[in-house]
Parts: structure tokens; sequence; C-alpha cells
């Protein structure tokens, strides 16, 4: 798989770690609409930062694996995996205990 293919698929696993709490908290109510929303909403916002943060990891991640093995020639799965876990794993590094 190339490089850039590779990136892709951390980036999908990167969005498979942000977009599953948010569909949960659709479906437990938890973004209920306010007066005070403008024109983006504020989880709009906050999913956004933190999906540029995600790519920036992934960018992270595919070169911390590359540098491991320059040989190294990812799967889709394997790349899809390593976005996820590295997205769970900076999201628990960032939440208050």
């Amino acid at each position: 798989m190339a490089d850039w293919n590779a990136f892709l698929w951390i980036c999908v696993g990167v969005i498979v770690g942000v977009v599953l709490p948010v569909l949960k908290g659709f479906v437990k109510g938890a973004f209920p609409a306010t007066k005070s929303e403008m024109i983006v909403p504020a989880w709009v916002k906050k999913y956004g930062a933190l999906l540029l943060f995600g790519g920036v990891t992934a960018l992270l991640v595919l070169a911390g694996a590359k540098a491991q093995n320059p040989t190294l020639q990812l799967q889709w799965y394997t790349a899809l995996l390593l976005g996820f876990s590295s997205e769970a794993f900076l999201e628990k590094l960032v939440q208050n205990p």
C-alpha cells in the first residue's frame, strides 16, 4: 500500500474514533438544541478541532511506523487499527481524570 493510501486509512481510523462518540451522543440525546447556538453549533467546532488534531495524529503515526520500518507495506485494516487505537490513546491523555 502506498504511503498516501496508508495515511488515508489511518485518517479513517481516527475519524471512526471521533464519529462513534458523536453518534452515541445523538442516540442518547447528548446534544439538545439550545437558543444560544449560532450558525455553527458548539459540538461541530469541538469535534472539528478534534478531527483536525486527528489528522495531525495520523501523519505522526504514519511517520512513526515508517521510521521504525521504512519498507513497511501497511494493509488497509492495519492502518485503520493504527488510527483508531492512536486516537483512543490520545483522547485518554487529554481527558480529565
